[in-house]
């Protein structure tokens, strides 16, 4: 980022890591970001975003923007 001349940003989720001190709350925080954070993903794309999209006359779009949002 530095050599396009961007300036980075901190990240709320990191920031918010980097300042806890408590282990229960890094472990809440780890628990929330590798297991729920997922499964509400694939919730919204598999299950909300390509049916409707896919319905409207653009299969091919949503599937190409729901593989995307994998990435």
């Amino acid at each position: 980022m530095t050599s396009l001349r961007l300036k980075p940003h901190e990240q709320q989720a990191v920031h918010a890591l980097r300042v806890t001190t408590v282990w229960s709350d890094r472990v809440s925080l780890a628990i929330l970001a590798l297991l729920l954070a997922p499964v509400v993903e694939e919730i919204f794309f598999r299950g909300i975003f390509y049916p409707r999209s896919s319905r409207q006359d653009f299969p091919r779009l949503a599937l190409w923007a729901s593989l995307c949002c994998l990435l």
